[in-house]
């Protein structure tokens, strides 16, 4: 019924100022939504609006088509990562949480200390860049971080759909995006990394720039591309590297290709190189260069002794490619077929761009990209441990930067070749020619399909076992299986361990330690605690803890279920009983309580 009442909206171009202006209002009532109670089902509904409507699109003019696309991406964008961001009131997600412990570190001293130990102080992003801004507009910090990088986050997909624009369709580029947006790391993952949200924006302003040749080879356009290569480089540490490897792949391809590249790449690369090896070698304290030795350390240690050991590779690799157990149920195998489906069209969109007889400047350009991200999703898969270092998600999520346009081709390959069969049966060995539209349309539909299995958002109607904080979060909280428990506490602050956190804050004695589970000690206590992850306060119930002289942080988990996480027995979803440290609270006093965290000491 959607499909058929976008076909008839869109039947002239009068319709457009109106959806235009509907489609901008989108983000802002997917963030009211996320207030109301209700985003579980406006977030679909934004959605499939914005997927479906492109069915009814191939009939706006030419001269409207690419407005059209900019603010329908843009509003579904906005909407997909306001509404995961503003479901709490309070930072969720992982990294986020000492992300805002460095950008509180450098406010309160008011200097950057270039020589700090901790890893993530190397990203001026999220240091020196939101202090700024917050000098400038009287915001406080957790506003900047759930509102700020998230919107500088929604340009990227703009500047991907300008960027395939240069070689595709302004449909098939719509649906690559599309695809992009899909996966789940772009609504949930990416809010809580908002070095990396900022990393990528100059990431693809660089890519954009250089695919516009004209804009590339003038002295703006060069130093516009030096600029932004700067920014990555302070941005973010992984994708630093990651994008110094793009540059010299596609350097060196271009010398054995026509030389579409601007003139002063070479340039530009060996100043990436300068850069990157002075910022981490000499001005960040070489933290950074530590840690890649240690990855490249641990796979050289995978192949060497585990190479066929299924441990040194992340569990979503078995659960992509079939390997591994699956829980019973149609949805279950429908969730997994379509998965499947989605990778191999990706593959076929590949190997069908690759051979590809005539290609233009533009997609040369593009295919050593498309090279280097499916290199990059191969070593995941093959490289112990690689992975698991740089986390198999994000390496999937940078890689559909460069692969995402593969899937359109792919659907169009595989449907061209169905119908062709289909066809000739019919029509007595004679091929009837495939209408333009319908691939784009069974592309998007498989999207649709793709989204609703992905997000979690199938679980939730289905009442199966809830996977996502957006559209189940109240029945994660309480669902039966402990794994579920620790995934939400994992992800949300609640209420009453906020105010427990900053009890600690203020009345904690001098330096006194403060023992709390896996989950505390690395969110709420790191973020509004103020207490480091790591260094000489370190400590983690119920292994490691001076129990004689310290404070005990108990969080809602622990007292109102009775279980705790911890990353030192295993992965995270490991737990022990509260009964294990009763030994120990007898021996103190209860301190704070708010009906939920309580503190002893």
């Amino acid at each position: 019924m959607v499909l058929l009442s976008g076909q008839v909206a869109w039947r002239g171009s009068r319709c457009v100022c109106p959806i235009l202006a509907l489609a901008f209002l989108l983000p802002w009532l997917g963030a009211l939504a996320s207030y109301v109670g209700a985003r579980y089902l406006l977030l679909v509904i934004f959605f499939v609006v914005g997927s479906v409507a492109f069915a009814g699109a191939v009939r706006v003019s030419p001269a409207n088509r690419d407005r059209f696309f900019i603010i329908l991406i843009g509003a579904v964008s906005m909407s997909l990562l306001l509404s995961a961001t503003l479901v709490s009131d309070n930072l969720a997600g992982y990294d986020i949480h000492e992300e805002f412990y460095m950008y509180q570190q450098v406010s309160r001293a008011g200097v950057w200390q270039s020589e700090s130990p901790f890893l993530y102080n190397t990203s001026l992003s999220i240091t020196i860049l939101p202090l700024i801004v917050s000098l400038v507009s009287s915001f406080g910090g957790v506003p900047l971080f759930k509102l700020m990088f998230p919107l500088l986050f929604s340009c990227v997909p703009l500047v991907l759909y300008k960027t395939y624009r240069k070689s595709m369709t302004a449909e098939t580029a719509f649906l690559a995006v599309l695809f992009f947006m899909s996966y789940p790391t772009f609504y949930e993952e990416m809010i809580q990394l908002s070095r990396q949200e900022t990393g990528e924006f100059m990431v693809v302003l660089v890519l954009w720039l250089i695919l516009s040749r004209k804009l590339a080879q003038t002295r703006s356009g060069a130093l516009t591309i030096v600029v932004l290569t700067a920014g990555v480089v302070v941005s973010h540490y992984s994708l630093a590297y990651i994008y110094l490897f793009l540059l010299g792949f596609l350097v060196v391809s271009d010398r054995f290709s026509r030389r579409v590249l601007p003139r002063d790449m070479v340039t530009i690369l060996f100043f990436s190189l300068v850069l990157v090896l002075s910022w981490y070698a000499f001005v960040a304290g070489q933290t950074a260069l530590t840690s890649l030795a240690s990855v490249f350390s641990s796979v050289a240690n995978g192949l060497w002794n585990e190479f066929l050991s299924p441990t040194s590779r992340p569990l979503v690799i078995f659960e992509a490619t079939g390997l591994s157990q699956t829980t019973p149920g149609i949805l279950h195998q429908v969730n997994r077929a379509i998965q499947l489906f989605a990778q191999f069209c990706l593959t076929i969109g590949f190997l069908a761009f690759l051979r590809k007889p005539s290609k233009s400047a533009t997609e040369r350009t593009m295919f050593p990209l498309m090279t280097v991200g499916v290199a990059m999703l191969g070593c995941a898969i093959v490289l112990p441990f690689f992975g698991a270092a740089l986390t198999i998600s994000r390496i999937y999520q940078i890689a559909l930067l460069f692969i995402a346009p593969c899937f359109p081709y792919g659907v169009e390959l595989l449907y061209s070749a169905v119908w062709r069969i289909f066809s000739m049966a019919r029509h007595g060995g004679v091929h009837v020619g495939i209408p333009s539209s319908q691939s784009r349309v069974m592309a998007a539909s498989i999207l649709i399909i793709y989204f609703l299995f992905s997000s979690g958002w199938v679980w939730a109607v289905t009442m199966d076992q809830p996977t996502s904080r957006i559209f189940d979060g109240e029945r994660m909280e309480n669902y039966p299986n402990p794994s579920v428990k620790i995934r939400y506490f994992d992800e949300f602050v609640v209420a009453q361990d906020l105010a427990a956190a900053l009890w600690v804050r203020s009345y904690r004695m001098g330096d006194r330690l403060v023992c709390a589970d896996y989950i505390s000690k690395y969110h709420v206590l790191n973020s509004y605690g103020g207490i480091p992850r790591s260094g000489v306060q370190f400590t983690e119930l119920p292994l490691v803890c001076r129990f004689s002289d310290s404070y005990f942080y108990l969080s809602v988990l622990n007292m109102r279920f009775g279980i705790g996480a911890t990353g030192l027995r295993g992965p995270l979803n490991t737990t022990w009983s509260i009964s294990e440290i009763y030994p120990y609270l007898v021996t103190k006093n209860r301190i704070y309580s708010n009906g939920g965290a309580s503190i002893y000491g």
